[in-house]
């Protein structure tokens, strides 16, 4: 076994591995991920700020200050909702920060009281707890000594989509060859990318390569091209990108600039594998095939992407924009994106509908975009957020048909409509289904309302 505290009275007992952790690593899971730090000298006053990292979803630990033990336990329950145990020891206060990073619109409990609603103290005078500001990492308080049991609960924060380049090898499932090619994994091995390269003799462009990708989000990319190189190489090989706005041939020179990515240009694709990239032998020598890279440069929202193949070449935001209506059916563009609605059809303003259950309280279903995570909200609601594009739902129910205020419940989701509605399945869609119930409103005479909200967080 070893030691990774360094010690130097016995170094056979340590890891020169774990020497670089040696005296900080009980220090980083305390001060870091469980968030004690001294608020002064001596731990007179104690800053609580735990650090929510990666897919970290809890951590706790304890520091036995001069003062007493002093303890830090956070958990994040459930999507929406975070959980922060402290104990502050006697003649001692304390900062503690409340992590907001995951939530947005949180609302904000001690020991079950609300203290703190999307911005304001709704504390009690006199409480021992008082509000010292907030910022999108975190809202503070200042408590004396004592135990708190601090819960956050608001919308789910979904982190935005990174796309990193993604690149198709003619080894990958992505690459498809026709024609006579032949497959080369013993030379050139210093310029090749990957185990192999394809090479193809000059001839009429009967022999051809697809390089496809799986693009994740629509936008313009920038194509490169890897090749190895020889005298005996073509020095117009033809590369075609097949893109959104059509084909653009490239003819590059085999015989130089091997065994690095190749610039081919930028070009806009849609998502999914209608863009790819073809070379074919019809060409001066020999020609080769070996690795596409597509590079994102400005990727477009699911949104863009979306009212884009609607409107093939509009620019015009009466037409386009997230707040127009251009089918004048009062639904804005941007609601009917959210709901799977149609802004060129008045008839189709989003997938929703009430619905009766078999016990007779309402029910209602909408469809979102696959992602949004319900949870409870302010005055009974439910809301959810998506990143892509920013957008918040929030469904709203009332049992009086006057205040927005009834405790909705969220109940199920799925591909498929509940019976008694006439909405198609979404299997193969950007949506799904989301069905939501008025929590007592089991006998009503007919007075349940429901409403979806569709705003920005």
């Amino acid at each position: 076994w070893e030691r990774w505290d360094g010690d130097t009275q016995d170094p056979t007992m340590n890891s020169e591995n774990l020497l670089i952790l040696s005296g900080n690593l009980d220090a980083w899971f305390y001060q870091s991920l469980a968030g004690i730090r001294p608020g002064s000298a001596g731990f007179k006053s104690v800053l609580i700020k735990p650090e929510i990292v990666g897919n970290l979803s809890w951590a706790k630990a304890h520091f036995d200050s001069p003062y007493g033990r002093i303890v830090s336990d956070w958990k994040i329950a459930a999507p929406g909702q975070l959980a922060l145990n402290c104990t502050i020891p006697p003649n001692t206060t304390a900062l503690v920060h409340v992590p907001l990073t995951t939530l947005a619109h949180a609302t904000i409990n001690e020991g079950g009281t609300p203290i703190w609603n999307d911005g304001s103290f709704t504390g009690a005078p006199g409480s021992g707890i008082t509000y010292d500001g907030a910022d999108a990492k975190s809202a503070r308080f200042l408590v004396g000594s004592g135990t708190y049991a601090f819960t956050a609960t608001g919308t789910p924060v979904v982190p935005p989509v990174v796309v990193n380049p993604i690149v198709v090898d003619d080894d990958s499932s992505g690459a498809q060859f026709t024609g006579s090619w032949t497959r080369e994994a013993t030379t050139e091995a210093t310029q090749r990318f990957g185990p192999s390269f394809r090479y193809a003799a000059a001839g009429n462009g009967s022999s051809k390569a697809d390089f496809r990708p799986t693009l994740p989000a629509a936008g313009s990319y920038k194509v490169y091209a890897w090749w190895t190189t020889h005298t005996n190489r073509a020095t117009n090989t033809p590369f075609t990108i097949h893109g959104a706005d059509g084909s653009t041939t490239v003819a590059v020179n085999q015989e130089l600039s091997g065994g690095t990515w190749n610039l081919l240009g930028t070009f806009n694709f849609k998502a999914g594998t209608t863009g790819y990239v073809t070379i074919t032998n019809a060409a001066n020598e020999y020609v080769i095939a070996d690795a596409i890279k597509f590079e994102p440069v400005t990727l477009l929202s699911s949104y863009d992407s979306w009212i884009q193949d609607l409107y093939p070449g509009s620019n015009d935001p009466a037409v386009i924009g997230a707040d127009a209506d251009p089918d004048h059916d009062d639904v804005s563009n941007l609601m009917e994106f959210a709901l799977n609605g149609s802004p060129k059809d008045r008839a189709s303003r989003g997938f929703t509908a009430p619905l009766r259950a078999a016990d007779g309280s309402f029910e209602f279903v909408i469809a979102a975009r696959r992602g949004a995570v319900f949870t409870a909200g302010t005055n009974g609601s439910q809301t959810a957020t998506i990143s892509d594009p920013p957008i918040l739902y929030r469904v709203e129910g009332s049992q009086d048909l006057s205040f927005q205020d009834a405790s909705v419940t969220h109940v199920s989701t799925a591909n498929t409509a509940p019976a008694g509605t006439t909405l198609p399945d979404l299997t193969s869609s950007a949506w799904e289904y989301h069905l939501f119930r008025l929590t007592g409103s089991t006998g009503l005479p007919g007075k349940g309302f429901f409403r979806a909200v569709i705003g920005t967080p």
